[in-house]
């Protein structure tokens, strides 16, 4: 097994030993690539926590098993986004509530990959709620799924009938739709007719979806009602439509009133009937270009088989609608009509124009009289004793193409009057027995002739008086049994799913009972008396009789005289079987069990080719008792055997592995194998995490599934290849083009001795065959790296070929030691770094008085220069993981993502008021990690990004993780090139002292010209070019110092006094000033720092080391500074009053100290202040004269004009040596001092 004792930090060098580093790489090809890495690099979680909704988003389901989304459709789309996910690994499965799978295994989506989203067609629903799993393997090799919920009711709906011409049939429709054929074609559609959709008592044929067609419909002239009845499963839907039928050259009625009674349709009518006759006529349209002709009406009403009219009227004839190439007109008679005898009645509509006419007839009763209203046809009827209840009912058409074809059929008499109520055919009576319902007869009519013949329904009174409806039909006789829930070859994967056969027989009223047969066994059949039979079983109950074989079994329901039967093949095929899946070979140590990097070559299903001497192996199993793991290599060998040893519990218990693992301590074992359980005890992942390769050649693996005694068997095949080399880096093609001009070499050459680049060695790894060396000063454009491999007498020479690009964006980065000349600049000039010659680097101090090991560097130790992203600092995104050991194994040649840190936006929002103006810089030279106590004990370590695993930026907190210059230096920052010059005064260099983790001003001088600022060098760490965007309104109002304060700002020198103020008017304290002079003369700050709680060693008593708040105006280490470089001085012994305010005085004497100005005698200098000031009699100290006369002198801090008196010519001044100092005053008198220090 593999040795896993910590190594050596690569990136460390002894005074002995350099081991080179890993270095990141540049290429938008391999960004792009490490973009997708990072997803596949986020850990995998167990099934159980894996989080469905960051895989998988619904975008028409509900996900909420409480809210699911309704639907009346038996089948949908499903639709959504996926994310992170492979998507040849999508399906989805459907399951009722009580978690039986229903369908959808194995189905694969309609996939967008550009817009990540899939799509499934076709989706069928169950009764009631579905749950609708969509699932798939995770870029971790994660089983994730999510899932949406839905209801499905089978509530049958029509939504649109439409004749075959398109026209639409509405409901109530005020404009009667109008046809001149005599027989037409409609559709129809309607959700949830999976039990058939009939017209008028005609089934219609399934078009597809929500299609239902029908064709030759027999039309009558005038309105004819169209009666559609949808069924589903468990419920009907009965909708009523009228067209109108006009034949060409004819005169056509319809919509026929007497006042407000409708005679429509041989209508039966009661009552109040009398007033004018209304309705509408059809006629034919003109042919195009002539003018319509309204007809002339006369309208006459008859008893029928009368030839004199009761009325004879004229008619008002209307505006003409156009309906279909015919007019339509209504009319009004100009008289009225009474209606008051029982009987039959006949309208005659004649237009005496054409000498068309149109005849309807219908029937008055008399309130008193026998009537029958209306026919009804029920459905879903139960019989109770002598009464019926039933689901739906509708119109039963009494037209002549009414056929029928199954029986027994229900017919309702609505009867008004009546006592009795009979049917009979006019082929033969006793074909129906009598029930009723809320008073109404009904008829179940089982003994039904063949053929066409007349239903003659007859209803009477006591008295004599009776109605008959005569409806003509034609039967069509054909006697079968109808089994429900069961059809021909219908597919049993379960036997226990087979519990129930019901039905019930059609058109046969003969039975003498029924059997059950299945496979030869035959048992009796309960029938019911309405024929219907249901014949259930548990699944549990012993000595079941439907009870399935595998393979086909055969079923018949017979009626026991052997007239009709039903026979269908019902197979069972057991799904009871293990699932061996998602077998993914994985390098070993790869935290998430995958391999992104592509080692493990795919050359056909389940067989890889790998370069690797070792390998991990996960897979799936589904339903499984016992899982056995074979090998190949190096001999045939049952490596591990899984079975479960409790409840939900499973372990290793057999196999070579087995033996292994014996011997070593318990705890170990996760080191070598994993098992993850699923959603059930049958259900695991197991990962095989370290398993042998052959030398070269196949190594084959076989996981053998048992569930019960069926056995599956699945092989992964793995063939190893021996290539004399590998290019782990640059890896090629995605590190082909780099933005650095150095590159990490990383070649593994099995059994090499060893590896050179030109004359250089590379270094070996100390536990692989692995050779690395960093090659710098790559030239710009197209570079070759030529390698010769050595193994005893044999050399292999290979190159790689890379391409420098020389940018100076963002992700660019330059490694270069300083030259003899002490000068470097990178990135086309965007940054200069100069040092005196003599410079070294040396451990980073804590204070100026903090004692280093004198261990000095430079020669040919590197600075990494780079430009970063100015939200986080990274100055790449992506990298080699060159030299890291990962569960003791070396990633040389993965290339990993490095995540933007969002905890360290923070460390880069520039202050406010201030903007970048220049790119972000990153500078680091690496560490000494040396300690005083021994010379000889120190380990260097190179410069890296300020990512770099394990040297994070932000880590690195304390100065010996850092280097400094042992001389002061400068650093030249080109900024903006669009910034025009009026703003050059805004502009100051800022440095980052990550040690510190704070921004700090540095200021420095412009060249606008060249547009540049130029500061000295103060640490390592990141550098950018900031510009004053806004600085403070007290400060903008300002009459005469605006300019000069936000120059105070810009450069660092000076602080807003307040958060929303500068404090312009705000008095200057002697603190302040002297640190702003120490800054200005950019001078090393000279301070000591007590140790193990000594005294204070700083010059003034009253002043105080302590933390510096970022606010605070005056810094202890710039006023020590300033007292021990003589700039300063107290106002008493070891006092200095920092918070005491500044007067002109006080300032005349530092300013003239810290300038070096030329001071005379006091005597002279008086006398000469006498003749320049009006109030030198207010100088307090006869030693400020000389540096007051030598400030005025230099401009920098000069009189003021006093006011003309009566007389005067010229003006008079005076110094105000008392004055306050303000801190406007201030600023301009320091940009004076920057003047004349030419800092401008």
């Amino acid at each position: 097994m593999k040795d896993r004792t910590p190594k050596a930090d690569p990136q460390v060098r002894t005074n002995k030993e350099v081991k080179p580093l890993r270095r990141p790489f540049h290429t938008m090809a391999s960004l792009l690539l490490a973009v997708a890495m990072f997803f596949s690099l986020i850990p995998a979680l167990p099934a159980s926590a894996a989080n469905g909704a960051l895989f998988f988003h619904f975008s028409n389901l509900s996900t909420d098993p409480n809210s699911p989304t309704p639907e009346n459709r038996s089948s949908i789309k499903v639709s959504g986004t996926y994310n992170g996910v492979n998507p040849n690994t999508i399906s989805y499965e459907i399951k009722r509530f009580d978690d039986t799978t229903t369908g959808g295994t194995g189905v694969k989506p309609i996939l967008d990959e550009a817009a990540n989203t899939f799509e499934f067609l076709n989706v069928q629903l169950n009764q009631g709620v579905n749950k609708i799993i969509v699932s798939g393997m995770s870029t971790q090799g994660q089983q994730v799924s999510a899932t949406a919920y839905v209801k499905f009711s089978d509530v049958p709906a029509v939504y649109e009938v439409a004749l075959s011409d398109g026209r639409v049939l509405e409901e109530n429709s005020s404009r009667p739709v109008v046809v001149t054929t005599e027989t037409v074609s409609i559709s129809v559609k309607a959700t949830n007719g999976s039990k058939g959709v009939t017209v008028n008592g005609q089934s219609m044929y399934p078009g597809g979806g929500d299609m239902f067609y029908s064709a030759g419909i027999q039309l009558k002239k005038g309105v004819n009602d169209l009666v559609i009845v949808v069924n589903s499963e468990s419920r009907t839907q009965t909708i009523h439509r009228q067209v109108v039928y006009h034949p060409t050259g004819s005169l056509t009625a319809n919509d026929l009133r007497i006042g407000g009674t409708s005679i429509d349709g041989q209508a039966v009518v009661t009552g109040n009937v009398n007033g004018t006759i209304t309705g509408y006529v059809v006629v034919d349209a003109p042919a195009a270009g002539a003018t319509p002709v309204p007809p002339v009406l006369e309208v006459g009403v008859f008893p029928v088989g009368s030839t004199v009219p009761i009325a004879n009227l004229t008619a008002t004839v209307g505006q003409a609608s156009i309906l279909n190439n015919t007019l339509m007109y209504p009319f009004t008679t100009n008289g009225t009509v009474s209606i008051t005898q029982s009987g039959e009645y006949l309208v005659y509509i004649k237009d005496t124009a054409t000498g068309y006419d149109v005849q309807k007839t219908f029937t008055y009763r008399d309130a008193n009289a026998p009537t029958i209203k209306q026919v009804h046809q029920l459905y879903g009827v139960t019989e109770s004793g002598s009464t019926v209840s039933f689901s739906s009912q509708s119109i039963f058409p009494s037209s002549n193409d009414t056929v029928l074809n199954e029986l027994p059929l229900y017919l309702m008499v609505e009867q008004v009057n009546a006592g009795t109520a009979t049917i009979e055919s006019s082929k033969g009576a006793n074909i129906a027995s009598t029930f009723t319902y809320n008073g109404n007869t009904v008829f179940k009519i089982t003994n039904l002739p063949s053929g066409q013949q007349n239903l003659i329904i007859k209803v009477s009174n006591g008295s004599g008086v009776s109605d008959t409806k005569v409806i003509p039909v034609t039967f069509l006789s054909s006697s079968y049994i109808d089994v429900y829930n069961l059809y021909n070859n219908q597919l049993f994967k379960n036997s226990t799913d087979f519990t129930q056969v019901s039905g019930r027989i059609v058109n046969y009223t003969g039975t003498q009972g029924l059997t059950l047969s299945l496979n030869g066994n035959t048992i009796d059949l309960p029938v019911s008396s309405n024929g219907e039979f249901n014949y259930v079983e548990s699944p549990q109950a012993a000595n079941r009789f439907l009870q399935l074989i595998p393979g086909p079994n055969t079923l018949v329901v017979a009626d026991k005289s052997g007239k009709i039967s039903t026979k269908l093949t019902l197979l069972y095929f057991s799904d009871n079987r293990s699932v061996i899946k998602n077998m993914i070979p994985f390098p070993v140590g790869s935290p998430t069990y995958s391999d992104p990097d592509k080692l493990f070559m795919e050359t056909d299903k389940n067989a890889f080719t790998t370069y690797e001497k070792e390998m991990g192996l996960r897979f799936e199993v589904d339903n499984t008792d016992e899982v056995t793991v074979t090998l190949s290599h190096p001999s045939s060998t049952i490596f591990a055997v899984f079975t479960p040893i409790g409840a939900g519990q499973w372990d290793l218990t057999g196999g070579s592995l087995k033996t292994q693992l014996d011997a070593i301590n318990p705890s170990d074992r996760d080191m070598y194998f994993t098992i993850e359980q699923g959603t059930s005890s049958n259900n695991l992942r197991i990962v095989l995490k370290e398993l042998s390769l052959p030398e070269v050649g196949l190594q084959a693996i076989s996981i053998g599934s048992r569930i019960q005694s069926v056995t599956t068997t699945d092989t992964i095949e793995i063939t190893r290849e021996r290539a004399p080399y590998q290019v782990l880096s640059p890896k090629l093609p995605n590190e082909g083009v780099l933005k650095q001009n150095f590159v990490e070499v990383s070649i593994k050459a099995e059994g090499a001795d060893s590896v050179t680049i030109g004359k250089e060695q590379m270094v070996k790894s100390e536990i692989s065959d692995i050779f690395r060396l960093e090659v710098k000063n790559l030239k710009n454009g197209k570079n070759t790296i030529k390698f010769t491999i050595e193994q005893g007498s044999k050399k292999t020479n290979g190159q790689i070929v890379v391409q420098y690009v020389d940018d100076a964006t963002e992700g660019s980065q330059y490694k270069a030691n300083i030259s003899k000349s002490g000068k470097i600049n990178v990135f086309k000039g965007g940054l200069s770094l100069s040092v005196p010659k003599g410079t070294v680097l040396q451990q980073a101090k804590s204070n100026p008085k903090a004692e280093v090991p004198t261990i000095n560097l430079l020669g040919e130790h590197d600075i990494l220069f780079g430009i970063a992203n100015q939200i986080d600092g990274r100055t790449i995104k992506a990298y080699n993981r060159i030299g890291e050991i990962e569960n003791g194994v070396e990633m040389d040649g993965r290339l990993s993502l490095i995540p933007g840190d969002s905890g360290n936006a923070f460390r880069f929002t520039p202050a406010p008021h201030f903007g970048y103006a220049s790119p972000l810089y990153w500078l680091d030279a690496g560490s000494l990690n040396a300690y005083s106590s021994n010379v000889e004990d120190f380990n260097v370590k190179q410069a890296t990004h300020p990512y770099a695993k394990g040297h994070e930026f932000h880590q690195r907190l304390i100065p010996q993780n850092w280097m400094e210059l042992s001389q002061k230096g400068t650093i030249t920052l080109k900024y903006d090139s669009a910034l025009v010059n009026a703003a050059s005064g805004n502009l100051g260099i800022w440095w980052y002292n990550p040690s510190q983790g704070t921004w700090t001003n540095i200021g420095g001088k412009v060249d606008s010209k060249k547009k540049t600022v130029t500061a000295t060098f103060k640490g390592f760490g990141y550098y950018a070019v900031k510009s004053l965007r806004y600085s403070y309104s007290d400060a903008i109002s300002h009459k005469t110092a605006r300019n000069d304060i936000e120059l105070m700002l810009a450069r660092g020198f000076m602080k807003a006094a307040k958060q929303d103020a500068f404090g312009v008017y705000d008095p200057m304290t002697r603190g302040e000033f002297a640190t702003i002079v120490v800054k200005l003369l950019d001078i090393p700050l000279d301070y000591d720092v007590p140790v193990n709680n000594s005294s204070n060693k700083l010059t003034f008593d009253d002043i105080y080391q302590e933390t510096i708040p970022a606010n605070a105006l005056w810094d202890y280490r710039y006023i020590e500074t300033a007292a021990r470089k003589g700039i300063i001085r107290g106002i008493a012994p070891r006092s200095f009053a920092p918070n005491m305010e500044l007067s002109r005085e006080e300032a005349a004497n530092i300013i003239a100290r810290a300038l070096n100005l030329k001071m005379g005698e006091i005597e002279k200098d008086k006398a000469t202040l006498q003749k320049q000031f009006e109030d030198v009699g207010k100088i307090k100290s006869n030693y400020s004269y000389p540096a007051i006369l030598a400030v005025s002198k230099a401009g920098i801090l000069t009189g003021i004009a006093n006011s003309l008196k009566e007389g005067e010519k010229k003006p008079t001044y005076n110094f105000n040596p008392d004055a306050v100092m303000n801190r406007a005053d201030t600023a301009t008198v320091v940009k004076r001092m920057m003047s004349k220090l030419k800092l401008l």
